[in-house]
């Protein structure tokens, strides 16, 4: 879709496999889970395009555990993934959203 206007289209990918039909300008792989990565995705999308127009932030898996069988290292990672990481992109990225 966006790729037909002449935007940039830039993909976090946490899929083994990936389409290359609209992949015109970065990759770049990121463990959500890390402050840090998440930080440096932001900043090397906004050094090469100046701007961020939008987030998609859908990286995430389920838990189908029964609580009795969850550890608390398994759940904590599961909030961290499923929870935490998209609060701390959507912050991260929110400043330059604010500039459209």
């Amino acid at each position: 879709l966006f790729c037909g206007y002449g935007d940039h289209l830039v993909l976090h990918l946490s899929i083994r496999r990936q389409s290359r039909m609209c992949i015109r300008d970065r990759y770049k792989q990121v463990d959500v889970t890390h402050s840090d990565q998440l930080a440096s995705f932001v900043n090397t999308v906004v050094d090469r395009f100046e701007r961020i127009d939008i987030v998609v932030s859908n990286a995430g898996i389920n838990v189908f555990e029964k609580p009795e069988e969850c550890t608390e290292e398994r759940w904590l990672f599961n909030m961290e993934l499923n929870l935490a990481a998209h609060w701390r992109l959507g912050k991260l990225a929110r400043p330059h959203l604010m500039k459209k």
